[in-house]
């Protein structure tokens, strides 16, 4: 699995998000940056289709590395930790949504989508309830 710190975040605008602490409550509410709600939303689409294990973490720590410019390990352990509770995807974009509006510029909220579908499509073709996540995150980040 995962295991290190985020360590201070990248260059590459809004990605370069923050480690988060050790969550309690709402998993899914208590997240405020960019990179550790993407960890989430991969996670928890990867999930459907079968139950998260090393590879797709792997797979979700290498999309977050190409934006972030640093280690992903802090946001991927809390996607992991987050998905233990099988948080839907649906209630997952419902909730972050907003932030990602707010501190995501389009082309990366584009970004976000393209590494979802990536992650959905690591074990073959997304299964339709992936698709179906996946188009719900799209039209939530006013994307076309």
């Amino acid at each position: 699995m995962c295991s290190s710190d985020l360590g201070g975040g990248g260059a590459n605008g809004a990605w370069g998000g923050q480690s988060r602490g050790r969550a309690d409550g709402a998993a899914i509410s208590a997240i405020e940056d960019p990179v550790t709600g993407a960890a989430v939303m991969m996670a928890a689409v990867a999930n459907l289709r079968e139950p998260l294990d090393a590879a797709a973490l792997t797979v979700i720590k290498d999309e977050l590395r190409e934006v972030i410019g640093g280690d992903p390990s802090a946001a991927c352990d809390y996607a992991a930790w987050a998905v233990e509770s099988g948080p839907d995807p649906d209630n997952v974009s419902m909730r972050l949504s907003r932030m990602w509006n707010d501190k995501l510029t389009t082309p990366e909220r584009q970004q976000l989508v393209e590494m979802v579908t990536r992650v959905a499509g690591m074990k073959g073709e997304p299964t339709p309830i992936q698709t179906d996540a996946i188009a719900r995150l799209k039209a939530r980040l006013d994307l076309k």
